[in-house]
């Protein structure tokens, strides 16, 4: 019994090790296909540029895909790995892992197929319009927040009133442990990489649609931030930053200058958000802004 134990402890170690090796070899991959304005930023590098079809991505390359993009990748042994859908904002890495785990879990179909109920291949053209494509089932946009003028400004002046429950959740985002840097590595621009945590520590609240812009303003009020909240035309409420990144380095923000809005009088760049439901990220409530 115990000689059994001891094979089967074993065959798995050594499927861990195989898989951990696999991985290894396959520390860069080839952008294959790319459909949409997708981003990234090449570790070490303070810019964000496009993402381009043949560019060569390591793992601690920072992609952010907006939604409906689409990104096929080609590790190291020249193993193509399954479309993969946007809304995000991600390690080359961790897209490569969840490649190989859908293309385990497709194994024996073909791993372009599947995909929103519509085939997605290497020649889809830019632009191109899939006849059978749901649309709605990769990005369903939920109803904004609507107030009126007089309701804006009270909404304003509440910013910096965040209620004492919420005070802690935030609070361990401000303390840099001893001898770390308190700004994430991958971020040339701090202020974002604030404001994408908070975000997260905003997901977890629950809380209804409606308070949810004026309770992220008053969590990013409260990490210090410049923060404010505006109107569109149509109404509808959202959340504004600022990035403390001057307008002349913008690409620090972002490559694609629709996400970056133009504030009155401002030298810097501000973010817009849109704030809705907690099953919506920051990079898809960022693109929502945006427009």
């Amino acid at each position: 019994m115990i000689a059994h134990k001891t094979l089967i402890f074993t065959i798995c170690l050594l499927c861990t090790v195989l898989v951990c090796t696999a991985y290894a070899e396959s520390e860069e991959s080839t952008a294959t296909f790319t459909f949409g304005k997708i981003e990234i930023l090449k570790t070490g590098e303070q810019e964000w540029r496009f993402l381009e079809k043949g560019m060569i991505l390591a793992v601690d390359d920072l992609v952010r895909m907006p939604p409906f993009s689409l990104l096929r990748l080609k590790i190291a042994d020249d193993t193509r790995l399954p479309t993969l859908s946007g809304g995000r904002e991600v390690f080359v890495g961790t897209l490569i892992n969840e490649g190989l785990r859908r293309r385990k879990a497709q194994k024996g179909r073909r791993i372009n197929e599947g995909f929103d109920e519509d085939p997605a291949t290497d020649v889809l053209p830019v632009g191109n319009k899939p006849k059978t494509r749901n649309r709605a089932s990769a990005f369903k946009r939920l109803p904004a927040v609507k107030v009126s003028q007089s309701e804006l400004e009270t909404l304003r002046h509440k910013i910096d009133l965040l209620p004492d429950e919420f005070v802690s959740l935030v609070s361990p985002l401000l303390i840099s442990p001893a001898g770390e840097n308190v700004e994430d590595p991958a971020y040339p621009a701090p202020n974002l990489g604030l404001a994408r945590k908070i975000y997260s520590v905003l997901n977890a609240i629950d809380v209804e649609v409606s308070p949810r812009p004026l309770l992220y303003a008053q969590l990013l009020h409260h990490a210090g931030l410049n923060v404010d909240l505006d109107i569109n035309k149509k109404g509808q409420l959202f959340v504004i930053f600022d990035s403390e990144v001057l307008s002349n380095d913008a690409k620090q923000i972002a490559a694609n200058q629709q996400l970056i809005h133009k504030r009155q009088g401002a030298d810097t760049i501000w973010i817009a958000v849109e704030v809705q439901s907690s099953q919506q990220n920051f990079t898809t409530a960022w693109y929502q802004g945006s427009q």
